[in-house]
């Protein structure tokens, strides 16, 4: 079983999970999008940020919080379709 594997069978109704996607390939304009998701954590990590909510709860500490990771998606048109396994578990819960 590979770590995501395993983060995904430890979704269960009330966990917060992100999941970064990757992703430009149909920008218009300027790509950098598929940047996002990393220069998302770098922030939410470093020291001018935290995780707490504004109701003061602290996301560090708290076990509902699931850092998944980035979807690796292969390019093209049909890259942006998840693996139906994944997206199925991830919608019920």
């Amino acid at each position: 079983m590979t770590e995501y594997d395993y983060l995904m069978s430890e979704l269960d109704p009330g966990i917060l999970a992100v999941l970064g996607v990757p992703f430009d390939e149909n920008s218009s304009f300027l790509p950098g999008a598929a940047l996002a998701p990393q220069r998302i954590r770098e922030v939410l990590h470093s020291g001018e940020s935290n995780l707490c909510t504004e109701s003061g709860l602290d996301l560090r500490a708290d076990n509902r919080w699931r850092e998944l990771g980035d979807l690796e998606l292969s390019g093209g048109k049909n890259s942006i379709q998840p693996d139906c396994e994944c997206h199925n578990h991830i919608a019920e819960s």
